[in-house]
């Protein structure tokens, strides 16, 4: 009898410490998934030492039907857990393992590395862009015909005596400059340069200048 007692009691507090040790890991690792099936053993293990317990219980008092619900709670959780693990097995299949996730980090690590890299290069690029810009003394715009959004160069800007941030970088603030006579002539000449009538866009025309004045500009795209 006292290897009975000592042995469930033995069984039952192991058995009550591996859910504690499942909840703590589980409230730990939020990110882990199926976390609800490690609750489930968990409730399945509490049940299981309970009837440990009422195993010593009934040696001295013989409440057969209090241990035999205690089991047969303990039959149902089982059971359901049971059943819940066959459904879950293929999805636990799929889980990518420890050395596809090390792979995978590695790939994303070299993709980050191969990214730095064009950053990096695409910078040198711009520099060097804006040196050359810097080093010719025609003013440069660049106009996307998409979204009607253009690039001003500085120089371009200061030849008409604005500040940097005076200009936006929209197609009004090009067009508007344009003297009233010349407009049309402008127009026409980029609306055949998109007809692949003209190879290049070439216009001579007046812009507007900060101070009021006209400056003639050779216009080429």
């Amino acid at each position: 009898m006292g290897l009975h007692v000592i042995s469930d009691l033995l069984i039952t507090l192991a058995y009550y410490s591996i859910p504690v040790m499942l909840v703590y890991f589980v409230r730990k690792r939020p990110d882990v998934p199926l976390d609800w099936i490690f609750l489930m053993f968990g409730t399945f293990i509490i049940a299981c030492g309970t009837t440990h317990i009422m195993d010593v219980w009934t040696l001295w008092h013989p409440t057969y039907w209090l241990s035999g619900l205690i089991k047969a709670i303990t039959a149902f959780v089982s059971i359901y857990t049971a059943l819940e693990l066959v459904s879950l097995i293929p999805q636990a299949l799929v889980l990518p393992s420890p050395a596809q996730l090390e792979e995978a980090n590695n790939q994303l690590a070299k993709e980050v590395a191969e990214r730095k890299r064009t950053e990096e290069v695409l910078r040198e690029s711009e520099q060097r862009w804006h040196l050359a810009l810097r080093g010719n003394n025609d003013g440069i715009w660049d106009w996307n015909v998409k979204t009607n959004e253009v690039f001003f160069s500085a120089r371009w800007k200061e030849m008409l005596g604005y500040e940097e941030y005076e200009i936006s970088n929209t197609l009004d603030e090009r067009v508007t400059r344009v003297h009233p006579n010349d407009i049309e002539c402008v127009t026409k000449a980029v609306r055949e340069h998109f007809a692949k009538i003209t190879p290049f866009y070439i216009n001579e025309h007046r812009v507007l200048c900060k101070d009021g004045t006209y400056k003639w500009i050779l216009d080429r795209g």
